[in-house]
């Protein structure tokens, strides 16, 4: 892989020539600054916008990013945090030379703890730039990244991405099973991903702290801003090996329950959903969010495929006001599943966006990431374990869309009514890797939800309930001996439209790979 610090003297002097006429541009347009600190500057707002973009001269340096994403056919976002007050902007050069794009200047405050996301607009689709962080008018070479714009959307385009979720690691004395290894994989592939889909539980920061989920000061990652800016931090350092591959592609990320909150966490959970959005929009380029900042549900397009982000915490409720439990005449305890009323997964303005994007939808593919697991066919296993009352299994299957069946039909219902074809979903949670084709009554999925983090027995204990892994996963899955795996999906126009779904594992093997062909 090419170091992502290198910068020909040529691309820099280039932008730097045309950075003065981009700055004046983006001044002219309202582009956000402010003073050195929003304390002494009470015109700047949260993201440090004010009149005009002024260097603030204080040498300020980086301490985490940037950070790309948010991409499209013709803008990216990036994201950067720094120790202190300054002017940031960036400046992006085709690899391989031509003109230099300049974004919009924002300018770091302690309000925002440092970080800016700044947006460049007017490139050139389907390429590959390199990006310069550039600090009160100094361009920071030894910082400097690459990444892509996508090709033309609903346009057919051979292209690649990477997913998956789970990698526990924090720079703070926290453990990881592999050290980050599928990510040097994702690295060594010949074609780099066009971008990088993390789909939740990013480092485990509420396991970060030092006792029971909680800080030196005993206070919940989730309940005070301070709190999510330090998990934040640990969620970008440079320590980690995902740096690597986010030095090279655009992000696209939704949280799942343990960067949200905690374990199996639903809407009701400690802290202000305004405090995690602000977070989140802080520290990570993103695409648009929800007008109603109610979650981080997001969409983009790449060619021909259609992408939604699904937030499957900020809106859900609670299971287990769902999961009634009676003592029988022989004393031993037996649950049921009763959804209550209100009882959701997405709320309804997600699940309404979700069903009309896909209903509309003018893409071939229409690929859905969710965060946790759909697979109809545990349903049965669910029932087994309400019978038999075994607590662990029922909460963990309850966690899953398991426990939210009548609204998990609407979107299912989507495929085997045939209103919706070509739709694929891509889930985590489980720490595990897994992959079912397409069936009657459930598109295919594809699982790659052990990132970097401790193997799930799930399918050892499910063959022990005399339930064979074939009924369960008949493509594929793993058992409690498997690797660390990513996900790649690679997405093919000839010589017919198909999808090949690849499980790649940490030692850089190919562990199993499933082709999905286009519905017609």
């Amino acid at each position: 892989m090419r170091n992502p610090n290198a910068i020909t003297r040529r691309q820099l002097l280039r932008g730097l020539a045309l950075a003065p006429v981009a700055l004046a541009s983006a001044c002219a347009d309202g582009a956000e600054t402010s003073s050195a600190d929003a304390a002494s500057d009470s015109s700047a707002d949260a993201s440090g916008s004010s009149a005009a973009c002024l260097p603030v001269g204080k040498g300020a340096a980086i301490t985490h990013g940037p950070v790309s994403g948010g991409a499209t056919s013709a803008s990216l976002s990036l994201a950067v945090r720094l120790d202190g007050p300054a002017l940031v902007q960036f400046s992006a050069t085709p690899v391989g030379g031509g003109e230099a794009v300049t974004s919009s200047c924002v300018t770091t405050t302690s309000a925002n703890d440092f970080a800016a996301v700044c947006v460049l607009q007017g490139l050139k689709a389907a390429t590959r730039y390199e990006l310069v962080p550039v600090i009160d008018g100094a361009p920071q070479t030894s910082r400097a990244i690459r990444s892509r714009t996508f090709g033309p959307e609903l346009q057919p385009l051979n292209f690649s991405f990477a997913f998956g979720s789970c990698c526990r690691y924090s720079d703070d004395g926290g453990t990881t099973t592999s050290q980050g290894k599928v990510f040097e994989v994702a690295g060594s592939w010949p074609e780099p991903p066009w971008f990088f889909a993390q789909i939740g539980d990013w480092t485990y920061p509420d396991y970060a702290f030092a006792k029971n989920g909680l800080d030196e000061n005993g206070n919940n990652h989730t309940v005070f801003p301070q709190e999510l800016a330090k998990a934040w931090r640990r969620r970008l350092t440079d320590k980690y090996p995902l740096r690597k591959l986010l030095a090279e592609v655009p992000l696209a990320h939704v949280w799942d329950d343990h960067d949200f909150a905690e374990n199996n966490a639903h809407r009701d959970v400690t802290g202000k959903q305004s405090d995690r959005m602000d977070a989140l929009s802080r520290y990570i380029p993103t695409y648009p969010l929800p007008a109603s900042r109610a979650g981080a549900w997001q969409k983009f397009t790449v060619g021909h495929c259609e992408f939604f982000l699904v937030d499957m915490r900020s809106q859900r409720t609670d299971i287990k006001p769902a999961i009634k439990t009676q003592t029988q005449a022989d004393g031993t305890k037996k649950s049921s599943l009763e959804e209550p009323a209100g009882h959701t997964m997405l709320g309804q303005e997600q699940l309404a966006w979700l069903i009309d994007g896909l209903k509309t939808s003018k893409a071939q593919w229409k690929l859905v990431f969710l965060p946790v697991e759909i697979n109809p066919r545990y349903d049965a296993l669910m029932q087994e374990a309400l019978k038999l009352g075994v607590g662990l299994l029922i909460e963990a299957l309850g966690d899953t869309w398991c426990g939210y069946v009548s609204e998990r039909k609407k979107l299912l219902d989507l495929h085997t009514t045939g209103a919706v074809k070509n739709m694929v979903f891509l889930t985590g949670d489980a720490h595990m890797g897994a992959m079912l084709q397409r069936e009657a009554q459930c598109p295919p999925v594809f699982m790659a939800a052990n990132l970097d983090i401790t193997q799930a027995p799930i399918i050892d204990l499910v063959e022990q309930f005399g339930v064979p892994r074939e009924t369960l996963w008949p493509e594929w899955s793993q058992d409690s001996t498997g690797e660390n795996t990513i996900g790649r999906v690679r997405v093919l126009t000839h010589p017919k439209p198909q999808l090949i779904c690849e499980s790649w594992g940490a030692s850089g093997t190919l562990l199993h790979s499933m082709t999905i062909d286009a519905q017609t």
